[in-house]
């Protein structure tokens, strides 16, 4: 899948020597977001690459979809690991952060 617009680096597809994901692009397309207002959302993009990028997903949806399904579910059952290694500290945080808003009764935490 060669590609002017678009390039892979270590398994994950990047808008061409920038460190903007495909899949952050597209994801913001098929939400409804214009390309000129995604290339708002990064710096570095500009509303040419985006077009590009559009292009080179439309061009390969299927195989893009797959791969992009592929690391989602990957970076879940990471998420969902450490989660479970760090419980007893999220629990804590939990705690602590209900604490707090208890004892806010002035509200100052609320402004």
């Amino acid at each position: 899948m060669e590609n002017t617009s678009i390039e892979e680096r270590a398994g994950t597809y990047y808008v061409r020597s920038l460190k903007v994901r495909l899949s952050q692009v597209i994801l913001q397309w098929q939400e409804g977001e214009m390309p000129e207002a995604i290339a708002l959302n990064f710096s570095a993009l500009t509303s040419a690459h985006v077009y590009g990028a559009v292009a080179f997903y439309l061009e390969h949806h299927i195989v893009l979809d797959a791969h992009f399904k592929l690391l989602w579910n990957e970076e879940q059952a990471i998420t969902n690991a450490h989660y479970q290694q760090e419980a007893e500290r999220y629990v804590a945080l939990q705690n602590r952060f209900a604490a707090i808003k208890a004892h806010d009764a002035q509200g100052i935490f609320s402004r």
